[in-house]
């Protein structure tokens, strides 16, 4: 068997090479053999990597965790050696941990790309080739944090120590890092959806002792065959236990002193938890919701180009791209183009190859498909008594006309929280769990679609004229099917990156297919912009550029959207920061209610359409900052608070949640008593949220121990300041929490949570 390995390396790499030569007589420039050049290192990488494969696997497989008698004591015996020898401390600083049975032929670059494929920042990486072990120190507390959840939730059932098939973490003096168990990464815009790193592939992942997954629906919306109501229980049981989270990290800052009434009462109920939970807000739309759509374009199981999702992760060696039809999150729409692209990378049209990961060459990378609508879809839900009684004839009732988002009957969708006693249940409005109905009706074609498809141009042998025959004659067969289905092609838009990984770097440019002329004239905004579409959220009309962020699911956003307006009790002498604002939605929808909105986010696109979409709702008195959020707060209050007597802020932040300097600028303003904390990242919210109600010490926040997550335990003795010395400030106070499906046929959960103070 070794042999016939050998040869097919042999015949594989033989082929590389051959293609190499040939691309070397068609270099016209230095550029072109600088490109050459960098392939001829992959090249030369892989056959080094298939050399070191195939001696390894002359060696005995080391042993799994569990597996072995001595797995967990060489691993506990390399951290005491790294302790002796001053690599590890002693005592846990909370930034510092030890990875071990890592692959010895990694440095520290391979370390350090290992560690950020987790969303976590490493201040300093220390790895050297031949051992297997690498100590990594964090930027924070909440870097280490967020590292040990991701990793714990792709590892699959890691135990405290972080210990998994194949890698081990360890902490100073034997703790854990406070979070544990994992939640999702980005969720919103990349829960579960296929999109490029964020699908949800931990079951998928191509572990020893692990079986790939076959059916793309287990990768990408693994709850699919559950009955929904089972789904919105976990969700709710998932929340309870991030509340409870939040109720013993604040408790341990206080210590033995006395806790505020609030803490009291949640350490008196009978789940401790730091606020009830009423229900949840289903997804008014249960299938195809997701108005985006990211399709990798690869080889399936019988090596045929598919454009599709991938059944596992690469770095695990998972190359294989699955069709996307069955899975229920999708829109038809989209799904549409996507077997339309399959159908034109099959034929004889197509002349170049896809892009194929295990060599870094291809032409053909993804395929993205954005929607918009000119009105929002919101079907009401019915009982499922009701709808039992009335038979299945029955047409289920849409909101039709929309009213105004600050008007929407909210209650309709609530599911009542079946852990709740007494009172608290007796006065919860919404229908109980066992009377979720899952019937629907289809929902309307969009009204917008723009499809963008990304490409390597340096895998088109003849150049410029050969992508520009073969996109023209792609975008004939997407158009056929546009107009076969009725469907929408608002713009065809093409992007051209060569790097290894397909996520492009911001700013890569779009732009339109060559030689389509009339895409050319209907799409853009007259100002630059190109492919932009539209959306609505209610009444509320958005322009939303092609890489920018949207939420989702149209209709659950309606519903976040309403309660983050009532959640932060706005009126007309309010400012309104709206933190993270992205393309401006929160604010806007808000904005004639309040005196003044000023927003902030780091994404130029996201901005500049935030400043359209202002305008385009009759908006004068909203302000959009182009800045992170830590550089630009701490000015923005002091410059703007002492001429409002009512200030509000509102926190949308990403995955990782939000940095200290923005959690140490909210504290700080005395004017601020009111925050609307939106999370898509349950264990982040624990971390930022428990900041901001910890008691105040004047050496800093203490936020570390107790809980960090669901279920992390952290070192009770080892407490450290979460923030950097401050002057006096009040803590905030939890009021109000609400939690929404927007993501059905997955275990992501989205959290608005209200904090005030005196």
């Amino acid at each position: 068997m070794a042999s016939a390995n050998e040869d097919a390396d042999a015949i594989r790499l033989r082929k590389e090479l051959e293609h190499l030569r040939q691309r070397l007589s068609s270099c016209k420039t230095v550029h072109d053999l600088f490109l050459l050049t960098e392939k001829a290192a992959y090249v030369a990488k892989t056959a080094a990597a298939a050399c070191r494969k195939r001696a390894a696997d002359k060696e005995p497989a080391p042993a799994a965790a569990g597996e072995g008698e001595d797995a967990d004591g060489a691993a506990n015996a390399a951290a005491d050696a790294a302790v002796r020898s001053g690599q590890l401390p002693k005592e846990d600083d909370g930034v510092s941990c030890l990875l071990l049975r890592l692959p010895k032929g990694w440095g520290p670059p391979r370390l350090q790309a290992f560690i950020e494929r987790f969303g976590a920042k490493p201040a300093s990486v220390s790895k050297n080739a031949g051992e297997a072990g690498g100590l990594v120190k964090f930027e924070s507390a909440e870097h280490r944090s967020l590292f040990y959840s991701e990793f714990i939730k792709a590892e699959q059932g890691g135990s405290s120590t972080g210990s998994s098939g194949q890698f081990t973490v360890k902490f100073p003096g034997g703790g854990a890092p406070g979070v544990k168990s994992g939640v999702k990464r980005p969720a919103g815009d990349a829960a579960a959806a296929g999109d490029a790193g964020d699908d949800d592939n931990g079951g998928a992942r191509k572990r020893k002792g692990k079986q790939l997954k076959s059916d793309i629906r287990e990768v990408v919306c693994p709850w699919w065959e559950r009955p929904y109501a089972d789904q919105l229980q976990d969700k709710m049981a998932a929340v309870n236990g991030t509340l409870r989270a939040l109720a013993e990290k604040v408790a341990y800052s206080y210590g033995r002193e006395e806790k505020p009434a609030w803490l009291q009462a949640a350490l008196h109920r009978p789940g401790k938890q730091a606020l009830p939970l009423a229900g949840i807000l289903r997804s008014p739309q249960l299938d195809g919701y997701r108005n985006k759509a990211e399709f990798t374009i690869g080889l399936d199981g019988q090596e045929q180009p598919t454009a599709g999702f991938l059944l596992g992760n690469y770095v695990d060696g998972v190359t294989q791209v699955a069709d996307p039809s069955g899975c229920r999150h999708i829109s038809p729409t989209a799904l549409a183009y996507a077997a339309a692209m399959t159908s034109f990378l099959r034929s004889s049209g197509n002349q170049l190859p896809v892009w194929d990961k295990r060599f870094g060459r291809g032409f053909w990378r993804l395929i993205t498909v954005r929607e918009g609508r000119s009105s929002s879809f919101l079907p009401l839900p019915a009982a499922a008594a009701a709808a039992a009684a009335a038979g299945e004839q029955q047409q289920q009732q849409v909101l039709d006309p929309v009213p105004a988002l600050a008007d929407l009957p909210v209650g309709r969708w609530l599911v009542k929280n079946p852990e709740l006693a007494g009172d608290e249940a007796d006065s919860a409005e919404g229908v109980a769990i066992t009377q979720v109905n899952e019937q629907e009706p289809p929902a309307p074609l969009p009204s917008d679609a723009i499809v963008m498809v990304q490409v390597d141009p340096t895998a088109a042998p003849s150049g410029a004229e050969q992508i520009a025959q073969q996109l023209q004659a792609l975008a004939a067969v997407l158009k056929a099917a546009a107009a076969d289905k009725g469907l929408p092609l608002t713009a065809l838009l093409v992007q051209y990156h060569s790097g290894v990984a397909n996520a492009a770097p911001q700013g890569t440019p779009l732009t339109y297919f060559p030689g389509d002329e009339q895409q050319q004239q209907q799409g853009g905004d007259g100002a630059g912009q190109v492919g932009v579409f539209s959306d609505v959220l209610c009444e509320v009309k958005f322009r939303v550029s092609p890489n920018a962020f949207f939420q989702i699911n149209n209709g659950g956003t309606c519903l976040l959207y309403n309660t983050v307006g009532r959640m932060a009790g706005v009126g007309p002498t309010t400012l309104l920061l709206d933190v993270c604002c992205g393309t401006g939605t929160i604010g806007i929808t808000l904005a004639k209610q309040v005196a003044a909105v000023i927003g902030v986010d780091n994404v130029e696109m996201a901005i500049a359409d935030a400043r359209v979409n202002a305008a385009l709702n009759g908006i004068s008195n909203a302000t959009f900052v182009c800045d992170t959020a830590e550089n630009a707060m701490e000015q923005l209050l002091k410059e703007h608070a002492p001429k409002h007597e009512h200030i509000v802020a509102v926190v949308d932040p990403p995955r990782a949640g939000l940095h200290r300097s923005v959690l140490r600028a909210l504290l700080a303003c005395a004017a601020l008593k009111r925050l609307v904390f939106v999370s898509c990242n349950p264990d982040t919210l624990v971390l930022n949220a428990g900041l901001l109600c910890a008691k105040y010490r004047p050496d800093g926040a203490g936020g570390g121990g107790g809980r960090g997550g669901r279920g992390g335990r952290g070192g009770r003795h080892s407490r450290q300041p979460d923030l950097p010395p401050m002057a006096p400030y009040v803590p905030f106070t939890p009021t109000q929490v609400a939690c929404f499906d927007l993501f059905p046929h997955t275990k992501h959960v989205e959290i608005v949570m209200l904090l005030e103070r005196e």
